[in-house]
């Protein structure tokens, strides 16, 4: 490798270029005398262009903020008294015409006595007043953020159990209406008001799991469990439900050996959101669900696929899929009646049981979900 020597001249040129580019002040701090000297750049940061390049500590102290100073003498005493390799504090100093910046002020002890007691000390200071801003916008950002959230998880949780009382009363009315009402035109009415309500309590379960996923209130609870006779359970619970829509609903056990210690209602809370999901976007055809074991890394998984005939989804649609009251096209909520929480709180579940989930998906021809379960979480 060839390798280029430079003389003492050009080695000097390239560490002053660097300083340049980089925007960086430097200073050097005789502590036998108290004098600091400065480059030019450390001077124009704080305004004052074409003065004394030195000044001592007093004058510097002068100009840091009140509410920081005691912090960065305390972390500057510490480096002098053999505390630290390098001294580093962030701190307000005034310029010139009375703003205050922030700096990033760094250095060390390069010269010391035969006793150890320091003699010189260099380091840079550079201006970092836009990057705090920009941390503080962040922060407020994240404040409002949390408040709307905070808002909105009220909102709901009111809403939801404002709703979920009435309803309980028409889904009970209507269950006993459709056993003693014999006239077909009232009948049929009935089951639409049924349906209706069914559908709606539905959603409201949806808006209720989704609150409690994100407020922790679900905590996993792992007990031994056969994944494979909840997932028949829950084919049994859609197949009337894919019927209406002539389509069929499928299981394919490749491994029989589905015995997993997680958290069963959360599983059904899982499988229930991605089969609702399935169904509803597939007007011909069905879905197949299969059910294997895999081994990966030296882990065990169950992995259940629910694959659909569908409308599919747009590979640009992919990313956000799994995102909040959102649709992989938000034109088909007309279409397609729905809150859009569904594949969201699958997600949320598959990370609280440390699983994994993938979507594939193809524009008018399906979707397949493949979820991988730990056998132990």
């Amino acid at each position: 490798m060839h390798t280029t020597k430079y003389s003492e001249t050009e080695k000097g040129d390239m560490y002053e270029f660097a300083i340049r580019g980089a925007k960086l002040g430097l200073w050097d701090w005789d502590l036998s005398t108290g004098t600091i000297r400065h480059n030019k750049r450390w001077a124009e940061i704080l305004g004052f262009e074409n003065e004394t390049k030195e000044h001592d500590l007093e004058s510097w102290e002068s100009l840091v903020h009140p509410d920081d100073k005691e912090e960065v003498l305390n972390k500057l005493n510490f480096h002098l008294n053999g505390g630290s390799e390098l001294y580093s504090a962030e701190y307000r100093i005034k310029t010139k015409n009375g703003n205050w910046i922030w700096i990033l002020d760094t250095g060390m002890v390069v010269e010391e006595d035969a006793q150890g007691k320091p003699l010189r000390m260099s380091g840079i200071h550079c201006d970092i007043t836009l990057q705090k801003e920009a941390e503080k916008n962040f922060q407020e950002a994240r404040k409002l953020s949390e408040e709307i959230d905070r808002v909105k998880t009220i909102t709901l949780r009111n809403i939801s159990h404002e709703f979920k009382t009435p309803l309980i009363g028409i889904l009970g009315f209507s269950d006993i209406l459709l056993e003693e009402v014999k006239n077909p035109e009232q009948l049929e009415m009935i089951k639409m008001i049924n349906a209706s309500a069914l559908e709606l309590n539905l959603k409201l379960d949806q808006v209720i799991n989704l609150l409690k996923i994100e407020n922790r209130e679900y905590k996993p609870k792992p007990q031994k469990i056969n994944l494979l006779n909840i997932v028949e359970k829950k084919v049994k619970y859609f197949r009337p439900k894919s019927l209406e829509k002539n389509l069929f609903i499928d299981l394919i056990v490749i491994n029989h050996n589905q015995i997993i210690n997680s958290d069963e209602q959360l599983i059904r809370i899982l499988l229930k959101s991605i089969i609702d999901n399935s169904i509803k976007f597939t007007d011909s055809g069905g879905i197949k669900i299969t059910l294997d074991r895999v081994e990966e890394n030296g882990k065990s998984f169950s992995v259940i696929e629910i694959k659909d005939t569908g409308i599919g989804i747009p590979q640009k649609n992919l990313d956000h899929i799994f995102g909040e009251f959102r649709q992989a096209d938000e034109r088909l909520n007309k279409r397609y009646n729905g809150t859009g929480l569904g594949l969201s709180i699958a997600h949320k579940i598959i990370c609280l049981l440390d699983g994994k989930i993938e979507i594939y998906s193809d524009v008018g021809l399906g979707t397949k979900f493949i979820v991988k379960l730990p056998s132990i979480i």
